[in-house]
């Protein structure tokens, strides 16, 4: 009575133990399992298609290449507008300065020959701002067209209708003639070292603007519909065809992520790791008694059966390790 109830005890202890150790193989194979979708073609430009025909399960955009995004960003750059915001209180100031400039270079001079070069300072100052100043220290390259911002309202102007400091100045030196001397040449420079740009260069408006068009740039250029032919066996892969691969291979795994998707996925595996699990130790209860009995002979076997696991999920991680060495 006693002898029966330890071989009960430990049978019920194998028993524990079988099931406890085809619980932790099951654990260990979903363990090492990829956790995303993997795209199963493997595919080259200018090589031969080595698959099936392949056809588009579902619709999806092409991608355009990194070239052609290249190219549109370029392009944009060189369609980059440029804007400068009107400061109406630079004429302002750049006024009072020069007349208190002429008033004290000129203190000891007769009162009308001050106010006669203060008019004709204001003169050349009216036909310079009458154009306008732009600010040119912020840009290399001024471009053909601009974008003039004055209060609410922006207007488009060919950027040579204003002057830049160089060029305002050559214009005053121009007014005045090149043998000009005495009082009239310390005119002359009082007039050009107070001159100011007014036309200011808004930076952050450019780049605002230049940044949202960039954003505008579409990363796709056309589309596949489903059930539309991708690929055929053999045929060679062209740019065309590797861009339709590529952006079939994105929309694939995008379509495979996600929460939900993953916890789908992992259940899946357990399904799967545990019907292998139970038909290998079917095999062993019926055809394999001893080694099934057997605690030990039993372990061995589900170590081999989750290394073997582990060594396949090798060749999931590099690319030279074959399926078919293992």
């Amino acid at each position: 009575m006693l002898t029966e109830f330890k071989n009960e005890i430990k049978h019920s202890h194998n028993r524990l133990a079988r099931l406890l150790l085809a619980l932790a193989a099951v654990a260990a194979v979903v363990a090492v399992m990829p956790r995303k979708a993997q795209f199963k073609y493997e595919f080259e430009k200018g090589k031969p298609w080595m698959h099936e025909d392949l056809t588009a399960p579902f619709e999806f955009p092409i991608l355009k290449s990194k070239e052609q995004l290249k190219k549109e960003e370029k392009e944009m750059e060189a369609r980059h507008r440029y804007y400068f915001v009107l400061n109406a209180d630079v004429q302002k100031e750049v006024r009072e300065s020069v007349k208190k400039e002429i008033e004290t270079e000129f203190s000891g001079e007769d009162t009308k020959l001050i106010q006669d070069f203060k008019a004709k300072a204001q003169s050349h100052l009216e036909d310079v701002y009458g154009r306008g100043i732009l600010e040119r220290a912020a840009i290399d390259d001024i471009p053909e067209v601009i974008n003039i911002v004055r209060g609410r309202v922006e207007e488009r102007y060919p950027s040579n209708r204003f002057f830049t400091l160089k060029s305002a100045a050559e214009f005053i030196r121009g007014e005045f003639g090149d043998d000009v001397t005495g009082d009239s040449a310390v005119l002359k420079n009082i007039i050009i070292e107070h001159l100011q740009p007014d036309y200011l260069y808004d930076k952050a408006l450019s780049e605002k603007i230049y940044g949202e068009k960039v954003a505008q740039i579409s990363m796709n250029f056309g589309k596949v519909a489903e059930n539309e032919k991708i690929v055929g066996k053999g045929e060679i892969i062209d740019a065309q065809t590797y861009q339709k691969l590529t952006a079939f291979k994105r929309a694939y795994l995008r379509g495979n992520e996600g929460e939900i998707v993953n916890r789908l996925l992992i259940l899946g595996q357990i399904v799967l790791t545990s019907v292998a699990v139970f038909v290998l130790l079917f095999y062993l209860a019926i055809y394999q008694h001893g080694v099934f009995n057997e605690l030990n002979k039993f372990t061995l076997v589900l170590v081999f059966f989750t290394l073997w696991f582990y060594m396949a999920s090798l060749s999931v991680v590099f690319d030279e390790i074959s399926i078919y060495m293992l």
